[in-house]
C-alpha cells in the first residue's frame, strides 16, 4: 500500500491491487490517476472541493461523505453516498468506516467550535491489504472507536492548531494508543507550517514520517 500526501490535508492511497482512494482532495496538481473512491470528511472549502473531485472523476467513481458534504455538493452533479459516524462502505476491497471528528477547544469569533460535534463531521478508518489507516479529519479529539478497531498502521493527524489539534495536542492524543506510525497533516497551505510537523515528530509517542507535498510512504 502507498500513502501519498498531496498537500495540506489531501492524501492519495493506492492499495496493492491498484485501487485509487483519495481523501479530502483539494488544490490537486494535474496528472493524478482517476479515483475509484473519494472520501470527504466535512464541508469546509479546503476539504470539500467540487472542481478537485471532478478532476478525479470517472465512470464508477464512488464519492463518500457525511450529510454536510452532500449538502455542499448539491447541484454539482456529484452523487454522494452519505455516511454517518459508525457506518461503513466497502468498495473494491477497501473498507471505509466513519468515525467522529470534532473540536472542543478551537472556537470561532462567535464562540462556536470550529468543527461542532453536532455537525456530524467524520474521520475515516480505511482498511485494505490487511492494513489500517486512520485519517483523522479536522479534529482535536481521537475518538474511542479508533482504539476499538485495533492497531493502526499509520495515523494521518492534523497538527496546525488554530482550527484543529496543535502538534502538542496531536502527540498527546496518540499517547497510549496502538499506532505504529503517524504522518502529520493540515499544514503548509493556508494554516500551519513545516515547523508544526517537525515539532510533532519530536513529541509523538510513535515513529513519525513527515511527508513533503507529493511524497509517499510505503506500508
Amino acid at each position: 500500500m502507498e500513502v501519498q500526501r498531496i498537500r495540506h490535508a489531501s492524501f492519495r492511497i493506492v492499495t496493492d491491487r491498484g485501487v485509487q482512494v483519495y481523501l479530502d482532495p483539494w488544490q490537486l496538481p494535474e496528472g493524478l490517476p482517476p479515483a475509484d473512491v473519494v472520501a470527504i470528511t466535512h464541508d469546509h472549502h479546503d476539504h470539500c472541493s467540487a472542481p478537485d473531485v471532478r478532476k478525479l472523476w470517472k465512470a464508477g467513481t464512488v464519492l463518500v461523505g457525511p450529510e454536510a458534504v452532500r449538502a455542499r455538493l448539491a447541484g454539482e452533479g456529484l452523487a454522494v453516498q452519505v455516511v454517518q459516524v459508525g457506518q461503513q462502505r466497502d468498495v473494491m476491497g477497501v473498507r471505509l468506516r466513519a468515525v467522529e471528528a470534532y473540536t472542543v477547544s478551537k472556537f470561532r469569533a462567535s464562540g462556536e467550535p470550529t468543527h461542532p460535534r453536532e455537525k456530524g463531521y467524520v474521520g475515516y478508518l480505511l482498511e485494505a491489504d490487511g492494513r489500517r489507516v486512520y485519517f483523522a479529519g479536522d479534529t482535536d479529539v481521537v475518538p474511542p472507536e479508533v482504539d476499538a478497531a485495533g492497531p493502526v498502521d499509520v495515523a494521518l493527524v492534523p497538527v496546525s492548531g488554530i482550527f484543529v489539534m496543535t502538534a502538542e495536542e496531536a502527540a498527546a492524543q496518540l499517547a497510549g494508543r496502538a499506532v505504529r506510525r503517524a504522518v502529520p497533516m493540515h499544514y503548509g497551505a493556508h494554516v500551519g507550517t513545516a515547523q508544526d510537523a517537525e515539532r510533532f515528530r519530536r513529541l509523538a509517542p510513535c515513529p513519525v514520517t513527515v511527508l513533503a507535498d507529493g511524497e509517499s510512504l510505503q506500508l
